[in-house]
């Protein structure tokens, strides 16, 4: 896993050199998704960030890519930020007809009719607008959060 990681990672970061992190979660198998941190500086970054990703190994088919402040590793934030940064007609790109794992059970031929060895990836921009004012994340300290009882606030 750690080849593919690095794979991953030395891809992103020939594009982006900005690039923090590089996790491919259980939740793709540790091959079909990677999650990507950036230090974004300008706007387009993440999406190159992510289509450099998808393209640094076959069997990978999608990447998140994320703020620095957001934790590659705890899908709870990843998921998080794409609920919360993504607007889905900006920030979506599905790219058809790459080539991938023909193991894949979704890998089609140039017809689409029968199997063969090209997929289709998806890029996700869950970044924040780099030119443009957005809301400051806000998270209560831990040991606060854990202490508040809902029944105190809603009567």
């Amino acid at each position: 896993m750690l080849d593919k990681i690095n794979a991953v990672y030395e891809s992103v970061k020939r594009v982006v050199p900005s690039v923090k992190e590089v996790y491919l979660p259980f939740s793709g198998r540790h091959a079909m998704i990677a999650y990507v941190s950036i230090a974004q500086h300008v706007p387009g970054e993440a999406k190159r960030a992510g289509l450099a990703a998808i393209n640094s190994e076959a069997a990978l088919r999608m990447a998140v890519v994320v703020d620095e402040d957001i934790d590659v590793y705890d899908e709870e934030q990843v998921m998080w930020a794409i609920a919360t940064r993504t607007t889905p007609d900006l920030d979506v790109a599905i790219i058809p007809r790459v080539v991938g794992s023909p193991l894949n059970p979704t890998a089609y031929d140039e017809t689409r009719l029968k199997r063969g060895k090209m997929i289709s990836k998806i890029v996700i921009d869950a970044t924040k607008p780099v030119e443009l004012p957005f809301p400051t994340r806000v998270t209560p300290p831990k040991d606060q959060w854990d202490s508040m009882k809902l029944e105190d606030y809603i009567r």
